[in-house]
């Protein structure tokens, strides 16, 4: 049997999200391609040339992604900020180079390249370069396994991570401050908890690069859309830290079977002294340890140095490029080493002048 691919404007995905939320379940069952959070997605960040494509061998559905055209002989997955994973999905059965070839070749026009972005390498194992597809490095990104509990977890973590938390658990007790944590699970308080957060980063550094979620701007519509319909199916929440009778730090957060994404925190900065940051991590951990839920928590996002005492591992996050010629990649490398040599040409030239 021959794949077809038929193509859709995204703009009707909520016609197909039950075929494609199928698919995520069965072939990798993430909160991030959840069908709820792509149509959040594309509300608020497509631009309404998005392309839902649908690939079909015989009845069955194989393949789907969101794609986009980047230039008149390039497409690639749709890939807002907000997306860890670009919007793409495959029966894990199916070989790769096949659907990449079939839909390169039924893509309008003649596009030269396909490209699949932020791929996870536990859903998707990085394929083997070869004539056609070539895949390039990403970036690492951390996770957290909870299949322990978590005396044994907390045990096992840096030494000094653990001291400067007990640190300050003992100021805040000093002061007769307690601190407790807050699940908020009711889609009607989603509104007023995003509003909450984005009031903590706009005060911070995030609303002086004008980079912060606001109640009113398009990230603060998307969290709210996502973590609402997440709490409707009853695989969302934000967790709220209060430090006496203020909150002190948020964590949004989305869940798939066993699997929690965190997909953002902020913090109170008068109360940086304390670290609500941290603090809230480890509360949450504790819980969820204790429910026996989740088995791991996703951070994704480039892995920083003060993640790295809390993940139990950390993976490479890939692209793939999928090429109509197998010549291509060679010519792309060979005018991109031409540039170099002109320009190292000029910068002598120049130190010469």
């Amino acid at each position: 049997m021959k794949l077809k691919w038929s193509f859709y404007p995204a703009t009707e995905f909520h016609r197909f999200q039950d075929i494609w939320q199928a698919l995520n379940l069965a072939a990798a069952s993430t909160p991030v391609l959840n069908s709820s959070f792509v149509i959040s997605l594309l509300q608020e960040f497509g631009t309404g040339g998005e392309k839902l494509a649908i690939c079909k061998l015989g009845q069955r559905t194989v393949a789907t992604a969101v794609l986009i055209k980047t230039h008149h002989t390039a497409w690639e997955t749709f890939q807002p900020a907000q997306a860890p994973i670009g919007l793409w999905l495959n029966e894990p059965d199916e070989n790769l180079e096949d659907l990449l070839r079939s839909l390169l070749n039924a893509l309008p026009g003649y596009p030269m390249l396909l490209a699949l972005t932020q791929r996870d390498p536990e859903l998707w194992s990085r394929p083997a370069d070869c004539q056609h597809v070539k895949t390039l490095d990403y970036v690492h990104t951390g996770f957290i396994s909870l299949d322990e509990d978590f005396q044994n977890y907390w045990q096992s973590r840096d030494g000094q991570v653990r001291k400067s938390i007990n640190r300050r658990l003992r100021q805040l007790a000093a002061q007769g401050i307690e601190p407790r944590l807050e699940v908020i699970l009711d889609p009607a308080k989603i509104p007023a908890a995003i509003a909450d957060f984005g009031r903590f980063e706009s005060a911070g550094w995030k609303g002086r690069q004008g980079t912060a979620v606001h109640s009113n701007n398009s990230q603060g519509r998307f969290y709210t859309s996502v973590l609402q319909n997440f709490c409707m199916q009853g695989n969302g929440c934000i967790y709220r830290y209060w430090l006496g009778d203020r909150v002190a730090a948020m964590q949004l957060s989305i869940e798939e079977g066993s699997i929690a994404v965190f997909l953002k925190t902020t913090f109170d900065e008068q109360f940086s002294t304390f670290g609500p940051g941290i603090l809230i991590k480890r509360a949450i951990i504790e819980l969820l340890c204790e429910t026996e839920r989740i088995s791991k928590i996703e951070l994704f996002g480039k892995l920083r140095d003060y993640q790295e005492k809390w993940v139990s591992g950390s993976k490479l996050m890939y692209h793939v490029n999928y090429y109509r010629w197998a010549i291509l990649p060679k010519l792309l490398s060979l005018a991109r080493s031409v540039v170099h040599y002109q320009r190292q040409v000029l910068e002598k030239s120049n130190e010469i002048d």
